[in-house]
């Protein structure tokens, strides 16, 4: 689906033939597409949503794509491994196990460094090597641009952060009564990020984690699966997407003046 202005009326869709798990957009109308058939898709300015030959059919779906900033290179990652990819394909697709992985998110915030994981084991990327690293599972990743801040987030509630992208900690979170998982997260930098998951949980959080709040309690009882934001000239806007087409938009208010006394 695309929209061109943020309102969900004006959605029009693009089916490519093949379920999608994923999606990075570089610029407007320029990005990649995780198929459910390990299909690799690409978006152009010139071109419609294309099926890239190069590395596909990977026999197991693309679940995750990262692409460093100011970068057209990045990794995805599906199964047991992870690959580069770039305008014609996947490429030095790597196994970091034998069938034993599902790997479900992946986060690179620089072309040299990158995180990726399931909900039972965590890998890094450094110096050009992926290498196991304990600490941190979970079913999304997220790293802010740059920087070795990053969380990640699971079952039963679990957050995870790490400011040096080597040592994690768990983050406590909120929802202490029904400890709902936690399906994605997003930051818009070192201290604001979002976390959404099973029936409608939305965590916030203005401190880098260190206290997450529940907001827009009761809103919606879908499962919440993404969410992404973004930092305009009038304020922060950003959407939550779910089962059964649930759609959520959040917008900061602006020029809101408080009533005059008499």
């Amino acid at each position: 689906y695309h929209s061109g202005d943020g309102i969900t009326t004006a959605l029009e869709s693009k089916d490519i033939t093949s379920s999608t798990n994923c999606i990075v957009m570089l610029k407007d109308h320029e990005g990649f597409a995780g198929g459910q058939n390990g299909y690799l898709y690409r978006k152009t300015e010139a071109t419609e949503w294309t099926r890239l030959t190069i590395g596909g059919g990977l026999g197991t779906p693309i679940n995750g794509i990262s692409i460093p900033p100011s970068d057209t290179v990045g990794w995805c990652c599906g199964g047991d491994w992870v690959g580069r990819i770039n305008s014609v394909g996947v490429y030095d697709k790597e196994d970091l196990s034998s069938g034993r992985l599902f790997l479900n998110t992946i986060s690179c915030p620089s072309s040299k460094q990158g995180w990726t994981c399931d909900t039972d084991n965590g890998f890094i990327y450094n110096n050009g090597i992926w290498t196991g690293q304990p600490g941190f599972v979970g079913n999304s990743i997220f790293f802010v641009s740059n920087t070795t801040q990053g969380w990640c987030v699971g079952d039963n509630g679990s957050v995870y952060h790490t400011e040096n992208g080597i040592d994690w900690s768990e983050q406590s979170n909120p929802d202490t009564i029904f400890t709902r998982t936690l399906f994605d997260v997003y930051f818009l930098n070192e201290l604001e990020g979002w976390a959404v998951g099973n029936q409608g949980i939305i965590l916030h959080a203005i401190d880098g984690g260190n206290i997450w709040t529940i907001e827009a309690h009761g809103l919606t009882n879908e499962n919440l699966s993404a969410v992404y934001f973004i930092s305009t000239n009038s304020g922060i806007v950003g959407y939550a997407v779910g089962n059964n087409s649930t759609i959520l938009k959040y917008m900061t208010k602006t020029n809101v003046h408080e009533p005059t006394k008499s």
